[in-house]
């Protein structure tokens, strides 16, 4: 078998899935997926940058959702577990799933289906716990904000709850550990990484 390359992304979900997609479109053995941050260029000297198309992401989400939606939920939850090494192992199940590349083991990809749902499960529990704790205080009608530190990255995965719950008023839900925030202004959300002024800061119970 050919040696093995390393794909580089930029750390985001969508990115990712363009790495996968670019695996696919180049036929590649992939042993290693990391972020940009994590990649030193003389260590890894069979590795490909992969950029971010939106178009690409969109293909692979498509695919994997028309043949395995609950599979695809839980890479997104295993995803958000920031855990060094998750990007290789959710690799491995969708290739797994949707077949035609060269992995390792079925073992080692059996064994990683049983190490993923224990952090599905984790990740789960950290979403659940922060929807019923969270508080947004409109005090005198003005927006309220919450800061929290989640140890999961699970901004993402609570954005519809708060906002189907507190969609009469401005929010924003702001993750101090990872310095960016989830922001509804009464109609769309978004994501931001500096707060309006007026904006009444709340730290989550």
């Amino acid at each position: 078998m050919e040696h093995g390359v390393t794909l580089i992304y930029d750390g985001s979900f969508n990115g990712f899935l363009c790495a996968v997609y670019k695996a696919y479109e180049s036929k590649l053995f992939v042993t290693g997926i990391l972020k940009e941050d994590q990649y030193q260029e003389d260590m890894f000297s069979n590795a490909i940058v992969t950029k971010t198309e939106l178009n690409k992401a969109k293909r692979v989400w498509y695919k994997l959702q028309d043949k395995h939606y609950e599979a695809l939920k839980n890479i997104y939850f295993a995803f958000l577990s920031e855990t060094p090494g998750i990007e290789i192992r959710l690799y491995r199940q969708i290739v797994r799933r949707l077949g035609r590349l060269p992995i390792t083991s079925d073992d080692d990809v059996q064994n990683g289906f049983n190490y993923l749902e224990g952090i599905v499960s984790r990740v789960s529990r950290e979403k659940r716990k922060w929807e019923a704790s969270i508080n947004l205080n409109f005090a005198q009608g003005k927006p309220a904000i919450v800061r929290i530190r989640p140890k999961y990255n699970i901004l993402p995965l609570i954005s519809r709850f708060f906002r189907l719950t507190h969609h009469s008023n401005p929010w924003i839900i702001f993750d101090q550990q990872r310095n960016y925030g989830i922001y509804f202004d009464g109609d769309v959300t978004q994501m931001v990484t500096e707060i309006p002024r007026q904006f009444n800061w709340v730290d989550a119970a």
